[in-house]
């Protein structure tokens, strides 16, 4: 079976590739969340079934459906050394393996000639869409991981000094229900220690450290995350602020204008 292409059409191949890849994936990780071992098995049945697909066309949108299954393929590579920071030695192994493969497919399909039948290919075709239905739908379907902040109860400002204006101010807990694991965007908290003044209600800003990115769950766990809080004075004085001593830890969906005690209030960031 042969594809027929002109060198010039291959620019335009590889613009659809990656331009497919970035449709996939985006959908996959952004729009549906899926986890990580779903979505890697999803890209493979998606490789088979263009495949299929294409072995099944006898015109022009030959050449669609291989784009389409090469896109999916290198979808799942590249959702391998995302997710799993493969190292050196295993994205070798990973391409060697992705050669051999593709090596094998064009071998047995050109120089072996092996056909398959119609109605078999339909079937497999099918089989292969049926499993990826399920499987998406199970995926979607399935519990989603929920995170939590939770505060101590207060910290002591009196023990600050020049060398040292970190405190812990609590742990963000991340609970998966779901069997498989997922990967979650950890959420990203404002925090501000407030206190009362005679001009009024003082907000000051405060850093909160280390700010977690993404992290992957493993299925049934409860991941626990430290969040400390570093308290730099700004154009306060850092006597004034110690002299608040011990402060309570809140959390709120708003920051309030004016409040009666000194505290510490945490509310997720608005995005």
């Amino acid at each position: 079976m042969k594809l027929d292409l002109k060198f010039s059409q291959l620019f335009y191949l590889l613009g659809g590739v990656f331009g497919v890849i970035s449709l996939i994936y985006f959908a996959f990780n952004t729009i549906f969340g899926l986890s990580p071992i779903i979505k890697s098995i999803l890209f493979i049945l998606l490789f088979f079934a263009f495949l299929e697909s294409g072995y099944l066309m006898k015109n022009m949108s030959l050449k669609v459906f291989y784009l389409l299954g090469i896109a999916s393929y290198l979808g799942f590579v590249f959702h391998l050394n995302n997710v799993y920071s493969l190292d050196s030695n295993e994205v070798f192994v990973l391409l060697v393996l992705s050669t051999v493969l593709f090596i094998s497919l064009g071998y047995f399909s050109l120089e072996k000639n092996i056909s398959i039948g119609n109605k078999r290919l339909k079937l497999l075709l099918g089989i292969t869409l049926v499993s990826t239905i399920l499987l998406f739908g199970f995926d979607i379907t399935g519990a989603h991981p929920s995170q939590s902040f939770v505060p101590k109860d207060q910290v002591n400002l009196s023990e600050l000094n020049e060398q040292n204006l970190e405190v812990g101010a609590g742990e963000i807990e991340i609970k998966n229900d779901f069997f498989l694991p997922r990967k979650v965007k950890v959420i990203d908290y404002e925090v501000k220690l407030f206190w009362p003044s005679k001009n009024g209600t003082i907000g000051l800003k405060i850093d909160q450290f280390p700010i977690y990115q993404e992290k992957i769950i493993k299925g049934g766990e409860t991941l626990t995350l430290t969040t400390n809080i570093y308290i730099y004075p700004g154009k306060y004085n850092l006597t004034q602020i110690r002299k608040l001593g011990a402060v309570p830890i809140e959390k709120v969906q708003t920051f309030p204008k004016k409040v009666d005690e000194p505290k510490i209030l945490v509310k997720p960031r608005d995005t």
